[in-house]
């Protein structure tokens, strides 16, 4: 009887996981992520015209911080995402 009740159990945690992973491909599938968004594909071309190589030069000298001027970049190529401290329940 012992027997039974494993391969039942074993045949339950085998259907989880195959209705979990086709939900996280179906979800994985149905999301844009932030790399492909236009604006951040755009950002990342390479190379960038002298002014525009200028205009970022200057944007990122003005942040005295190197953790802070890395965040910046990460965020203007669409690496990182900025949320506010409500959506994380930090509020």
């Amino acid at each position: 009887m012992k027997s039974d009740d494993s391969a039942v159990d074993e045949s339950n945690r085998v259907a989880f996981i195959n209705k979990e992973s086709k939900y996280l491909h179906e979800e994985a599938a149905n999301t844009e992520l932030p790399l492909q968004v236009p604006k951040h594909i755009e950002t990342r071309k390479q190379p960038k015209p002298p002014s525009a190589e200028e205009a970022l030069a200057a944007k990122y000298a003005q942040i005295p911080s190197l953790s802070d001027r890395a965040y910046e970049v990460l965020k203007d190529l669409g690496m990182v995402e900025e949320s506010s401290p409500r959506e994380h329940g930090e509020i």
